[in-house]
């Protein structure tokens, strides 16, 4: 995806950061599914409650 230039995070349960970027190049190797989100630079908007 950091080919067609957008941006991976990492979707978490933790309410303080729900957002971790991922960086390029780095792989995890893990026994459980996670979710991801794909983003081009500058396009999360930051949603208050």
């Amino acid at each position: 995806m950091d080919y067609l230039k957008y941006e991976t995070y990492l979707i978490t349960s933790d309410e303080i950061n729900q957002l971790v970027k991922l960086p390029i190049g780095k792989y995890y190797q893990i026994s459980h599914v996670f979710n991801v989100l794909f983003t081009k630079q500058n396009k999360i908007i930051n949603q208050e409650s």
